[in-house]
């Protein structure tokens, strides 16, 4: 509101002047800084957590490869047990076998 007389209070009280309306206020300039500095914590904070998520996730990403590595040594593992009883079997029909040409062998003998 322009006005030819300077700055005067109106008849609510409100500084008037210079179409300048100068009436107080209704917050602090100290209190917007201080939101603003807490967005700004809040802002680092949120950061740093996606930071420490997005390191989770590789850990959690190198877990799964370390996982699948130690099941495909699992199938290795199980198909070498697997061939190793094919061998013991294997063996104990070859002594089964002799066993009983030993025993064949010494009846003839009598």
């Amino acid at each position: 509101i322009f006005s030819d007389k300077g700055i005067y209070k109106d008849e609510f009280g409100n500084e008037i002047g210079d179409s300048i309306d100068l009436q107080p206020c209704d917050y602090e300039l100290d209190a917007v800084e201080k939101f603003e500095q807490e967005i700004s914590k809040k802002d680092a904070t949120i950061a740093d957590n996606k930071a420490i998520i997005a390191s989770r996730d590789a850990t959690i990403a190198d877990n799964k490869a370390t996982i699948a590595a130690r099941d495909a040594t699992i199938v290795d593992n199980k198909a070498t047990i697997a061939a190793r009883d094919a061998t013991i079997a294997d063996k104990n029909l070859e002594i089964e076998t002799l066993k009983a040409k030993l025993k064949e062998y010494e009846q003839s003998k009598k």
